[in-house]
């Protein structure tokens, strides 16, 4: 399961600090997302490239959050991988690897602001 949870909660408080500090906190989120994908098409398996043309990312309507995915329907099949077929994690440990950056940046700000 990803949680973004902190990531969220790091950008609430800064947009609560003021508008320069908001403006911020959502430019962090938007290249978290942003770096989420790049760091995704870096471990995707490559066979046709069918699958790292499909990475794409959508930022919440609050520019708080944001969703990161794959459009190919047998994406979840590489990423989990099946009962024939071993997991082959790609956007997972990206995720995991941008919100880090991303939390580190967060709350870098929110300590230059408090």
């Amino acid at each position: 399961m990803i949680d973004t949870s902190q990531l969220r909660l790091l950008a609430t408080q800064l947009q609560g600090i003021s508008v320069p500090a908001g403006i911020m906190a959502t430019t962090v989120v938007r290249s978290t997302g942003e770096m989420t994908i790049q760091f995704a098409e870096e471990l995707v398996p490559v066979l046709t490239g069918a699958l790292k043309n499909s990475l794409e990312m959508d930022i919440d309507h609050d520019g708080l959050g944001f969703y990161a995915y794959a459009t190919m329907d047998y994406a979840g099949y590489v990423e989990y991988g099946t009962s024939r077929m071993a997991p082959q994690p790609y956007l997972n440990p990206a995720f995991d690897r941008a919100v880090a950056v991303g939390e580190r940046a967060l709350q870098s700000l929110l300590a230059r602001y408090l």
